[in-house]
């Protein structure tokens, strides 16, 4: 209650994180969810490390260390503005690469399964990123997912059919931007030192966020890693997306920017359904249908079985 109470100072909006409505997110890894494997797990939900990305979805990043693990799992920051200083002045291949809009960006819940958008962008006068690895070109389906429902059109045909096929790959000169991008941010990276309590405000237009991988104390005791995620926006103080860069935005923030759904032609569903405050992670693990996306607005199952926006899958 704390830390909403705080965020609300920084943000007098949150945004929805799921289509199941929840306004919060557990970052952590309960002990039995690790019957489940890593691969089918989402990014945020393993042990693993991250890179630099921001959540494709947010104004700002509002972020609870309940608890910080034994060994490893800091979080880094980097500034945008270095990055691109960085970039401009010695790979400006690699800039004008990320500035170009041919990324394809897989979204849910509209008739196109992707969108094309740069991954920076200048708007009175601020350079803004978005820019997620795991959610850009195509993101595939896990073979293991089973689906709770179907249009019933699909038939048998559902359990086979991945949207995302319609997505285009990225192109071997968008990865090595990718790459080059993340190695900057990773030279002029701040490691945030976190104690259980800290709570870490972000600017998510203006600075990228990374993880290390990191090892759990044992099941039931302390070092067990634990942040809590808030998406904020501040209708006085926050920046505007540009239109590139409002799809994900709208579908977080949609419930209360009702027009910024209409422009972009985004998700709807998360904005119908009733806001939920968990106030701890579920203990058994949904494996999604895509585990793709280091942290925000991923692609989740739910979307894709609404035959209001589904189409045919060709058998």
């Amino acid at each position: 209650m704390i830390f909403l109470g705080i965020a609300s100072h920084i943000g007098d909006v949150r945004g929805v994180q799921d289509s199941d409505g929840n306004m919060l997110s557990h970052i952590t890894v309960v002990q039995q969810w690790k019957n489940v494997p890593d691969r089918l797990r989402h990014g945020v939900h393993t042990e693993q490390g991250m890179p630099f990305h921001n959540d494709m979805g947010t104004s700002v990043l509002a972020l609870h260390y309940r608890q910080c693990a034994s060994e490893g799992g800091s979080t880094h920051l980097s500034s945008a503005w270095t990055v691109y200083n960085e970039l401009s002045a010695n790979y400006p291949d690699v800039l004008e690469a990320l500035a170009t809009p041919n990324w394809p960006i897989q979204i849910t819940k509209a008739k196109s399964r992707y969108y094309l958008a740069p991954l920076i962008q200048y708007k009175h006068g601020n350079l803004m990123v978005s820019l997620d690895p795991g959610r850009l070109g195509r993101q595939t389906a896990n073979a293991e997912y089973k689906a709770t429902k179907f249009p019933p059109f699909l038939g048998d045909n559902a359990k086979t059919c991945d949207k995302a096929a319609e997505v285009p790959a990225l192109t071997e000169k968008q990865n090595e931007a990718l790459d080059t991008f993340n190695k900057v941010a990773h030279e002029h990276r701040l490691s945030v030192p976190a104690r259980p309590g800290d709570m870490l405000f972000v600017n998510n237009w203006a600075l990228l966020h990374a993880r290390d991988p990191y090892m759990d104390g044992s099941a039931g005791g302390a070092g067990r890693r634990h942040l809590v995620r808030v998406w904020l926006h501040d209708q006085e103080l926050s920046w505007d997306p540009p239109d590139s860069m409002k799809t994900p935005w709208a579908a977080a923030f949609g419930h209360r920017f009702p027009d910024s759904i209409e422009q972009t032609g985004g998700p709807h569903r998360r904005n119908k359904v009733n806001h939920k405050y968990p106030i701890m992670p579920a203990v058994n693990y949904q494996v999604p249908k895509y585990t793709a996306g280091s942290a925000a607005f991923v692609v989740d199952s739910s979307d894709d079985e609404d035959d209001d926006h589904l189409d045919r899958c060709q058998s």
